[in-house]
């Protein structure tokens, strides 16, 4: 069976973490911080903007309560996506707003406007599957955005790395994702007060007072691996992009809806969404009685969660219905992704 998702680890990924774990701090130290800068670098900036945490759902929680966003405030975020943002949101005390997604999968502008209220106070703005959102007429909104980079590590708008243009950005590093510390995750943002005040919340051991904070530290051994793993990235990207090229081929000649393609937008190919025409299920169990494991990329839209009207966003329920994932990672090999193609080349 080829898998959906797998991690890249290489051998010198394991060498760093071993070299740690002989070394005497193998807790929140020195290689945390080396990380943390080495994240900052990757992003043009010299600052200390840049926090490690244990997951990407903390990540955006810390973010939205240095904000200063909590009970009464009301923060937008698109539907079509997994449920951690909205935790996040609900954990805060605020309210999340839902809306519809466009269809290179991000936060529809025209659905988030007409949500804004007098009590909105960020939107969340996901670039999923690695293609980066429309920034520039989600900015015409004049809300704050939070750029959701969980799935878009080292993807491009218009040139600059997305992550950069919002308030803050947050990430993860699941072993599915762009970049693998097992789990983990990053605040980023340009702005060091913030990051300041996330990095103060993000531990009490240290601190002389009783001020809302929570232990949510990554390791020397995970941030070891996560140094190893930003370094490789731009390998990674061009790995993925050479599967992409191979899909996009098969799938254009078989006339399927492929991943949008935008001449801004510089797509990392974290996932390569297909378009059914029929039984999203069926497209499933025919790759999976072929040896090939495909999913639907979301689970379950936010809409559906919370039993809200289907017809209010038709292009989230469009998307659950409809699209497929097929496998995409550097460790797939072209004759698997080969073979891959010319099966998804018959769904219909």
């Amino acid at each position: 069976m080829i898998r959906h998702s797998k991690p890249n680890l290489k051998r010198a990924d394991l060498v760093s973490v071993l070299e740690n774990l002989v070394s005497d701090n193998i807790a929140d130290g020195a290689m945390v911080r080396d990380f943390e800068k080495a994240f900052c670098e990757f992003h043009g900036q010299k600052g200390g903007g840049a926090v490690a945490v244990g997951s990407g759902l903390d990540a955006l929680f810390f973010g939205l309560r240095a904000l200063g966003i909590g009970p009464g405030d009301e923060v937008i975020l698109p539907s079509y996506l997994p449920p951690a943002p909205y935790l996040a949101v609900r954990h805060t005390g605020a309210a999340p707003v839902i809306c519809d997604i466009g269809p290179d999968y991000a936060a529809s502008a025209e659905s988030a406007r007409a949500r804004i209220t007098d009590r909105t106070r960020a939107i969340i703005v996901a670039h999923l599957f690695g293609l980066p959102a429309d920034m520039a007429a989600l900015s015409e909104l004049g809300m704050p955005l939070i750029e959701d980079c969980a799935q878009a590590l080292g993807a491009r708008y218009r040139g600059e790395l997305v992550g950069n243009a919002g308030r803050f950005s947050f990430y993860s590093f699941h072993a599915s994702k762009m970049i693998t510390t097992g789990y983990g995750g990053m605040f980023f943002s340009r702005d060091t007060r913030l990051a300041a005040a996330v990095r103060d919340m993000r531990s009490y051991s240290t601190r002389e007072d009783l001020e809302p904070a929570w232990n949510s530290n990554i390791t020397d051994f995970q941030a070891a691996m996560g140094i190893n793993q930003l370094k490789s990235l731009p390998r990674f990207i061009e790995q993925r992009r050479r599967i992409a090229d191979i899909y996009t081929q098969h799938c254009i000649q078989a006339h399927m809806d492929i991943p949008p393609n935008y001449e801004e937008r510089e797509n990392v190919f974290y996932r390569y969404p297909i378009r059914v025409r029929h039984s999203l299920k069926d497209a499933i169990e025919y790759l999976r009685k072929n040896a090939v494991e495909g999913k639907s990329p979301v689970a379950k839209p936010l809409h559906k969660m919370l039993g809200l009207a289907p017809d209010e966003y038709p292009e989230s329920e469009k998307a659950f219905l409809k699209t497929l994932s097929i496998p995409i990672y550097p460790a797939l090999l072209n004759r698997e992704a080969e073979y891959i193609a010319k099966l998804a080349a018959h769904i219909q």
